[in-house]
Formats: structure tokens, C-alpha cells, sequence
């Protein structure tokens, strides 16, 4: 039985979780038989004060989960038309993104699916993608209207997964190797949370095998509904406020160029400032 295979994050509150939807195999049953879901979702939504592992950022979120990737992490590019317009139709206030296709690639059905999300106030999150599986940032981080997030280290100075170009809006934690030319020294450690350890869904713990702008894109995405919940978006709560609270309160590394081709985009995130009422924009 399904029950026999997959448990429960135990990090997770039983009531984090709305109904969602499986367009992998078709059903109302959105099963993470991958890892990098629930990781992701870790870090947006894992619980706090409950003495196991670690909290996720907005840990008093609701996930909507939408399985839009199999098993050997691949997908359609009909399966993420449909996720996203599924979510969107389902009241989806942020949709995470931590996928990408292939360089240079233009699909106008996921951009009128992106732009109807965006219309319909949805701030959308992707991941710039990742130095060994792309040579560039690809769709949907680089797609109208879709926050593009690079990944930093520990030591905030930019991976070496992560891509210096103007096409990324900001930069967030995504752990791993830093590059040489970074002045801190630092273990290059992964990003930490209460997962699914060797992909088994039903064995839980911390591993440090995590890394990349999937992470990154999941701490903004947090970010985002941190920003949403709180009470400092005062003349609009739509996605491109959203955005201009998030790289407004941002903080570029004293060790970065200022330069848009940086790879840090606006900076890095910080929640900190972007959830203070009483830290005012510029302007």
C-alpha cells in the first residue's frame, strides 16, 4: 500500500499541506518520490519550536504541492503548463520554480501560463539554473515576469554552480563550493534540512548533498511569502512589489563588483530588512 512506501516529512505539521495535484501520474496524490520537492519545500515550510531538525523560512506557510517532475527528476514541458495553470487556478499566492529546460529555449505556452499566474497576482520564483547542467540561465527564472535567483555559499560569495549575468534578480543561500576568488574561507557545506536521506520516502534526516539555485530559489520564494504576510507592503501588494521589496532590502557583498553581469543580481536576500515596517525604500 502507499502507506507502506511513503511517510510523512516528520518535520512537517500534518496541516501544512493543501490538496494538490500529481501530473506525473495523473492523480490527486503528489507523492515526492525524488527528494529534491521535499527538500525544497523544507526550507520554505518546515516546522519550528517542535524539537526535531531544523525550521523552514515562512514555517507558518501552506504548501500547495504540485508534482510536475518523475522519480529521475525530468518532466514534460505539458506537465509544467499544466502545474502551473493548476496552481494558479487553485489560489497559489507564490509559485516556487526550482526546474529549468535548456539554454536558450522559448516556449510561448509557458510564458502565457507564467503571464496569466503573474495577472492574476501570483509572485513566480525560478531557479536560474546550474553550471553543469546549463551553460546559462535558462526558462522559466529567465521568462517575463519570473524572479531569476542565483545561489551563494555560506560565506556569501557566489558558487561556482551559479551564473555571473544580468539575467539574475537576486541572489539567495544555495550552499556548496564558492569560487576561488571569494576572500572567506568556508566548508562549503550544503544546505541543511529534515529530507529524505538517500531519496528513500520513507527514511528522514540531514545529509549535505543539497545545493544549487533550486535552494536559492526556494529561500526567495519564502522570502516572498514572508513579505506577503507581513505588514510593509503599504502601496500595493502585487508580484512587482513584491520584487522591489526583496531587491530593495537586498545586500550586496562588499567583495562584489558593482556590476549587473555579477551574478548577484540586486544582492543577496535579506528577510531581515524586507520584513521590517520600519525599513523604508529608497525613493
Amino acid at each position: 500500500s502507499l502507506g507502506q512506501k511513503f511517510r510523512r516529512n516528520p518535520d512537517f505539521n500534518a496541516r501544512t499541506f493543501l490538496p494538490g495535484y500529481d501530473f506525473v501520474q495523473g492523480d490527486r496524490l503528489p507523492l515526492d518520490l525524488n527528494g529534491h520537492g521535499t527538500h525544497t519545500t523544507a526550507t520554505i515550510a518546515q516546522a519550528t519550536n517542535n524539537g526535531r531538525g531544523l525550521a523552514g523560512i515562512a514555517y507558518g506557510a501552506k504548501i500547495l504541492p504540485v508534482r510536475v517532475i518523475d522519480a529521475n527528476g525530468f518532466g514534460t514541458t505539458l506537465n509544467i503548463i499544466r502545474g502551473i495553470r493548476w496552481a494558479t487556478r487553485n489560489g497559489a499566492q507564490v509559485i516556487n520554480m526550482s526546474l529549468n529546460f535548456e539554454c536558450g529555449t522559448s516556449i510561448s505556452a509557458l510564458d502565457d501560463a507564467l503571464l496569466d499566474a503573474r495577472r492574476a497576482g501570483i509572485v513566480l520564483v525560478g531557479s536560474a539554473g546550474n553550471i553543469g547542467s546549463q551553460s546559462c540561465p535558462s526558462p522559466p527564472a529567465t521568462s517575463p515576469g519570473v524572479i531569476a535567483v542565483g545561489g551563494t555559499t555560506e560565506s556569501g560569495c557566489l558558487a561556482t554552480y551559479s551564473f555571473e549575468d544580468p539575467g539574475i534578480d537576486i541572489a539567495a543561500p544555495g550552499g556548496g563550493t564558492q569560487r576561488s576568488d571569494c576572500p572567506f574561507s568556508a566548508a562549503n557545506r550544503g544546505i541543511f534540512q529534515v529530507a529524505m536521506i538517500s531519496r528513500n520516502p520513507r527514511w528522514f534526516g540531514i545529509e549535505n548533498i543539497w545545493k544549487g539555485t533550486s535552494m536559492a530559489a526556494a529561500h526567495v520564494s519564502a522570502g516572498a511569502a514572508m513579505v506577503l504576510a507581513g505588514n510593509v507592503l503599504t502601496d500595493g501588494r502585487g508580484p512587482r512589489k513584491v520584487l522591489e521589496r526583496l531587491q530593495g532590502t537586498a545586500r550586496m557583498p562588499a567583495h562584489a563588483a558593482d556590476d549587473p553581469s555579477s551574478g548577484f543580481g540586486a544582492g543577496i536576500i535579506d528577510l531581515g530588512r524586507a520584513t521590517n515596517p520600519k525599513f523604508k525604500l529608497p525613493g
